[in-house]
């Protein structure tokens, strides 16, 4: 229950991170936008985010992986924090990785947050679907 309750606490921390960084976006603020995510990224993964950003799919899985074990909440953090870096800077390329590790994540966890990826899947879905018809 405990570890439940900590799991649940950190998602609505990072809910948070993530609102702000939207309400940035909106309000073209896009610097400060940035400047959160790297914020969030170093709080709560303990890494730096453009070395998040320059890593794999496959790389950021490994990382949250010890002794096979997958760190599911860092790496739904992650990938929350790569869909506002795609947002921030309209990045195809970005929207998909945070879309793959997402999806990743989904198949190899059975967490309480994963209402929360999935609300984040469908948003990463349609941004792809509307951005490849134009």
């Amino acid at each position: 229950m405990i570890e439940k309750d900590y799991v649940m606490r950190m998602i609505q921390q990072i809910g948070k991170s993530v609102a702000k960084v939207f309400k940035q976006i909106e309000d073209k603020k896009l610097e400060e936008a940035q400047l959160e995510a790297q914020s969030a990224s170093i709080h709560f993964l303990g890494i730096n985010f453009d070395l998040l950003k320059k890593l794999s799919t496959k790389g950021i899985i490994q990382l949250f992986t010890i002794d096979e074990d997958l760190d599911s909440i860092k790496l739904y953090i992650a990938a929350q924090l790569l869909f506002c870096d795609a947002k921030i800077n309209n990045s195809l390329n970005i929207y998909k990785k945070s879309l793959e590790l997402l999806l990743h994540n989904n198949d190899h966890s059975n967490e309480s947050y994963q209402n929360h990826a999935n609300d984040t899947i469908k948003q990463i879905r349609s941004i792809l679907k509307n951005k490849l018809q134009k």
